[in-house]
């Protein structure tokens, strides 16, 4: 699947790019016209990787890895909660990302108002132990939104609440 795909390159690209403890500000507006937008967390920067479709939100480069968000769009006719059964499923038979193991999976609400479903996992990409949060949205038309956000795993716990914060502000252009 092209979500595999992207998320192997989106880690092993990333790694070579300390966030802010505030997720009470929103940084820069991550803008794919017509399809999406978000707002990154504070002092991430926007960068369009020559490999990725659409813009990605990263950290300041930290222990050699930078955190990121990043957004992939695929064609499913599949209703949200089989499309991530099955993503999930892909994902972790692919071998792109070893020892994947769901710890939480949940429903999620932007502040649009926009249906999701937040599953939180962590794996090994490359030589990297991370914590990484899928959200995974109806895009309409066929479409699955897939936004990946990772960080080192032992940043998870101070991360998620960035990246949950950021991803409230997910909206359908």
């Amino acid at each position: 699947m092209k979500i595999v795909r992207v998320l192997f390159l989106a880690t092993a690209i990333f790694s070579c790019v300390a966030l802010s403890s505030r997720a009470d500000e929103m940084g820069s507006t991550v803008l794919a016209k017509g399809l999406f937008s978000y707002q990154a967390p504070p002092g991430w920067s926007v960068q369009q990787a020559s490999f990725l479709k659409y813009p990605v939100s990263a950290a300041p480069r930290r222990d050699g890895f930078a955190a990121n968000i990043d957004v992939v769009i695929e064609s499913s006719p599949k209703a949200l909660g089989d499309y991530v059964s099955s993503s999930l499923a892909a994902l972790q038979s692919s071998g792109a990302l070893r020892d994947m193991h769901v710890v939480d999976q949940r429903p999620f609400l932007t502040t649009a108002g926009l249906d999701g479903i937040r599953v939180e996992a962590t794996d090994i990409a490359g030589p990297y132990h991370l914590r990484e949060i899928f959200y995974f949205f109806d895009g309409g038309s066929g479409n699955k939104l897939v936004v990946t956000a990772s960080c080192l795993a032992r940043d998870g716990v101070r991360d998620a609440p960035l990246f949950d914060a950021s991803l409230k502000t997910f909206t359908l252009e």
